[in-house]
């Protein structure tokens, strides 16, 4: 049961698909409800990724050695899983901060214009009340 212990990307990330192919169907009905469940569904993935394999290790026919093969490609195919979120993620984040940034410094542009503007009428009244 060794083998068994440690986080599962392809848990955390596949939770139904993951225990519905180790034939845990009841904790494949209840993954797939609770990721309907605001709040609830990150915490459960969590919980799914960090004790997954020995949730499905105690009702697998696998020797140790098919199953820790098994739980390896589980592994990696959550990694894989994990990148387009990711890239999804900065996408989301750059498409936001960009156009607020060129919102930012064009309305500092115009700002920095109109204090200048106002000292050079500060400096032209200052020199016409200096003339009188």
């Amino acid at each position: 049961m060794k083998n068994a212990t440690g986080f599962n990307f392809g848990a955390l990330t596949m939770g139904p698909v993951f225990f519905g192919a180790h034939r845990r169907y009841g904790l494949m009905i209840a993954t797939f409800l609770l990721l309907f469940v605001p709040g609830v569904d990150l915490i459960w993935c969590l919980i799914c990724g960090i004790s997954g394999a020995s949730w499905v290790r105690k009702s697998s026919e696998l020797s140790d050695e098919e199953f820790t093969g098994s739980m390896k490609t589980w592994n990696r195919g959550g990694l894989i899983m994990l990148i387009p979120a990711f890239l999804a993620v900065i996408g989301i984040v750059l498409a936001v901060a960009i156009p607020g940034f060129m919102s930012y410094m064009e309305n500092s542009k115009h700002i920095k214009e109109k204090i200048e503007q106002h000292q050079t009428i500060q400096q032209v009244d200052e020199e016409h009340n200096h003339a009188e």
